[in-house]
């Protein structure tokens, strides 16, 4: 099943994205600090969401085709979001790779991030729709 490749995918990409955010995040303003939570809460709902799927007999498994499409749909669009906060992180790679060497540097890092807080603060508000969205829809399935 594609559904069950394609979100080991996303909970890759977000593992790693939260590893990337989380390093810089500790000491960053508080933007990025959420930014890096709400990418910290999809990866478990992600990682969730890929054990389920392998489960012939789970729930999402059993619940048909249209849900199965609903739930391709979602992680769609959180791979997009995603892949454009990967884009953001690779832009700042450089002032990132030295963010947690010393306080000094990080505070640099995260003052590079900011820069983009109108773009973090939509990044994160999709992040907050993705959540809730598979908290939904796990819901719903599971009734």
């Amino acid at each position: 099943m594609a559904l069950i490749g394609d979100f080991i995918a996303v909970g890759e990409l977000a593992a790693k994205l939260y590893n990337q955010y989380y390093r810089i995040s500790r000491k960053a303003p508080k933007e990025l600090s959420d930014l890096s939570k709400e990418i910290q809460t999809l990866t478990s709902a992600i990682g969730f969401m890929r054990e389920e799927v392998k489960d012939e007999n789970s729930i999402i498994r059993q619940a048909g085709d249209e849900r199965t499409k609903l739930l391709a749909t979602v992680e769609g669009q959180i791979l997009e979001v995603l892949q454009d906060l990967d884009k953001v992180w690779k832009k700042y790679n450089d002032r990132m790779a030295d963010a947690g060497k010393s306080r000094m540097k990080t505070a640099f890092a995260g003052l590079g991030f900011m820069n983009k807080v109108p773009d973090l603060d939509r990044y994160r508000a999709k992040l907050v729709h993705h959540n809730a969205t598979l908290s939904l829809l796990l819901t719903s399935i599971g009734k």
